[in-house]
């Protein structure tokens, strides 16, 4: 088996090989979250693949290399990971690390430092679940991902996030309303309009 794909700088693509060394090797990382390991690769062929009709000719335990092979199926492993591995969705102490987390996160104006849960913040605790598979498990050069996840952070937060003001805030609801007519008198009265703005902060859970 040749991997599909192979980065500039090294000196070609992994290959496992029968009869070599490299035999049994083929479980390197694939996909948009480098899905890696006999037992990752077998959860998303038994949760995933085997269940959705459209994916179901696909077995990724005889061929893991399948998944740079269909355009469908380079970001299944992420969002599949992400649910089950990140989000804790078979998982009971996971899920409730990351949605007490990221519930403190946004009810305190989406500050790390209000959304500690259990010693980790929201940024690192997701980012040990991905990268070492522990909320507490610090991810490798965890003061870098910091610094991005707050520099996207402050973009969207500029942009209106969690706010009722910013050009384009997806955050900010605008309804007009009519208020009702008075009683006719000599000088009919026009309807009054009003613009009512509702302020919602918005999170994916």
């Amino acid at each position: 088996m040749t991997a599909e794909t192979f980065a500039s700088w090294t000196p070609g693509p992994m290959k496992c090989t029968p009869g070599t060394v490299t035999e049994g090797c083929c479980w390197w990382g694939r996909g948009a979250i480098q899905t890696t390991g006999p037992n990752n690769y077998g959860n998303l062929q038994k949760e995933v693949f085997s269940k959705v009709p459209e994916l179901q000719h696909i077995d990724l335990c005889s061929n893991p290399e399948a998944i740079c092979q269909n355009d469908e199926t380079k970001w299944l492993g992420a969002i599949f990971y992400w649910a089950n591995d990140v989000q804790g969705f078979t998982h009971p102490s996971t899920r409730s690390n990351f949605h007490k987390s990221l519930k403190k996160f946004v009810s305190g104006g989406f500050s790390r430092s209000s959304s500690v849960v259990n010693g980790a913040d929201f940024a690192s605790g997701t980012g040990g679940m991905v990268n070492n598979g522990g909320w507490t498990r610090i991810p490798h050069k965890n003061e870098k991902r910091l610094a991005n996840f707050d520099f996207i952070v402050d973009i969207l937060k500029d942009g209106g996030m969690g706010t009722c003001s910013g050009s384009g805030s997806s955050s900010t609801d605008s309804e007009e309303t009519t208020e009702p007519t008075k009683p006719e008198t000599s000088e009919p009265t026009k309807p009054e309009t009003s613009s009512k703005k509702t302020c919602k902060s918005r999170y994916f859970l």
